[in-house]
């Protein structure tokens, strides 16, 4: 009987946190303005002359939702030329000589980019599909475009703006504020402490008082703060389906189990209100 006080002491903090996760609801007038997730990735990167410089590989969160970087698939080789051509122009201007070399330069380089524009169009195809990139857990990059001499490169979410109209995001900055990475896992991720967007949407949604009620379709992120808003989750009921914006709680995430476990019940989802995306985000 002693050990009693003991155990409701150990458990007091996890029912705390239950009942305040189960009492958490989103505003969804408040998401009008926010971005889709499935919407940036694949989305071109454009640098400050406004040439496309690579594409968003993955939307790196930290556990607390905020977004940490962007996972960015550039051309090592495309990069370089520009940010030479535009060193050589500002030396030619500076002593008078080298203008016509440094244009050609950066001619080559935009036609080089172009080049590899088109080769994008596929992917183009799938990023407009939404979540249908997303390939158990993975974006699929074999339809990508991607060449010899591509390379991953990390980018934080403060120097992009995104045009969700146009689906881009232009960088405030020059293509060297891009840190390269060895590979397309960034350390954080490695370390546990993110998770990649690409690997979030699909996974299976389990509630307090039911298993496998649906799965995530979408992320949406806070235009203002950078911070994940809402989960998207789609729920089959019978042959209808049925879409809910629920609180965020990546903490919740089991990636062996692949799924994502909320700390509310159907009823407290049910008391929500389904919601229609296409709708509150009419401008995207």
């Amino acid at each position: 009987m002693k050990r009693m006080p003991l155990l409701f002491a150990a458990l007091a903090p996890f029912a705390a946190l239950a009942a305040q996760d189960s009492n958490q609801k989103v505003d969804q007038q408040e998401l009008k303005d926010d971005y889709r997730v499935t919407r940036i990735l694949g989305a071109e990167i454009h640098g400050g002359d406004g040439s496309p410089i690579g594409m968003v590989e993955d939307v790196i969160f930290g556990l607390d939702g905020n977004v940490d970087s962007l996972l960015v698939q550039r051309d090592v080789n495309t990069v370089d030329a520009i940010a030479a051509s535009g060193d050589a122009t500002e030396e030619s201007a500076e002593q008078g000589w080298e203008n016509t070399e440094a244009g050609t330069e950066r001619s080559a380089g935009r036609k080089e980019l172009a080049e590899r524009d088109a080769t994008r169009a596929d992917a183009e195809v799938e990023r407009e599909q939404g979540a249908d990139i997303v390939d158990a857990g993975r974006i699929d990059r074999e339809d990508s475009g991607a060449e010899a001499g591509d390379a991953f490169a990390s980018l934080r979410w403060t120097d992009v703006s995104y045009d969700a109209g146009e689906e881009i995001l232009r960088m405030n900055g020059d293509a060297a504020s891009m840190q390269s990475v060895a590979d397309d896992q960034p350390g954080e991720e490695k370390a546990g402490a993110a998770i990649r967007a690409s690997r979030l949407v699909g996974l299976e949604v389990h509630l307090s008082d039911e298993r496998s009620f649906g799965e995530v379709e979408d992320v949406l992120i806070d235009s203002r703060s950078g911070k994940a808003s809402a989960i998207v989750v789609d729920s089959m009921e019978f042959f209808d389906k049925e879409r809910y914006a629920l609180p965020v709680n990546l903490e919740g995430i089991d990636m062996q189990d692949e799924s994502l476990s909320l700390q509310l019940t159907r009823q407290n989802v049910k008391d929500m209100g389904e919601f229609e995306m296409e709708e509150v985000l009419s401008r995207q």
